[in-house]
C-alpha cells in the first residue's frame, strides 16, 4: 500500500457523500452566522440531499435510468462472450501466493469460483477452465 493510495482514498472520501454533505452542511452553519439566509439555505439543501441519498428511493431515482439504458442479454447461451468482467471488489496488494503481486480480492472472485470450475496452472501462473 503507497502513499498515494492513501491520499488518493483520503480525497475520495471528503469528496463523496455521505462526507462532503456533512462538510458542506458544517460549512453552511459556519455561513449562517454571518450570512443567514445562505448558510440556513446551504444547511437545508445538505440535509435534503444526504436524506435524499440515503433511502431507498433516492437510490432507485439515480440508478432506474442507468437500468434501463442497457437491456438484457435475450439468450445468454446464444450470446460469444470472450471474458467475464467483474466491476468492483477490490484487491490484494502484493499477495504472497502470486509472487507479491495484486491480485483481484475474495469478494471480486466469489461469484466467478461459485460459478465456473477453474483451477491454476502452477508453471505459468494462469487459470483455465477445467
Amino acid at each position: 500500500m503507497s502513499i498515494s493510495w492513501f491520499f488518493t482514498n483520503l480525497l475520495a472520501a471528503f469528496l463523496l457523500p455521505p462526507l462532503s454533505l456533512v462538510i458542506l452542511g458544517c460549512l453552511g452553519g459556519w455561513l449562517a452566522k454571518r450570512f443567514r439566509l445562505a448558510g440556513n439555505t446551504i444547511i437545508i439543501t445538505s440535509i435534503a440531499l444526504l436524506l435524499v441519498l440515503s433511502t431507498g428511493a433516492g437510490s432507485r431515482l439515480l440508478v432506474a435510468p442507468l437500468e434501463n439504458r442497457s437491456l438484457p442479454v435475450p439468450n445468454p447461451q446464444m450470446v460469444d462472450a470472450k471474458a467475464i468482467v467483474i466491476l468492483g471488489g477490490g484487491r490484494s496488494f502484493a499477495a504472497p501466493e502470486d509472487g507479491n503481486r495484486d491480485q483481484p480480492g475474495t469478494q471480486t472472485l466469489a461469484p466467478w469460483r461459485a460459478s465456473l470450475p477453474y483451477d491454476r496452472l502452477a508453471s505459468t501462473g494462469q487459470w483455465r477452465r477445467t
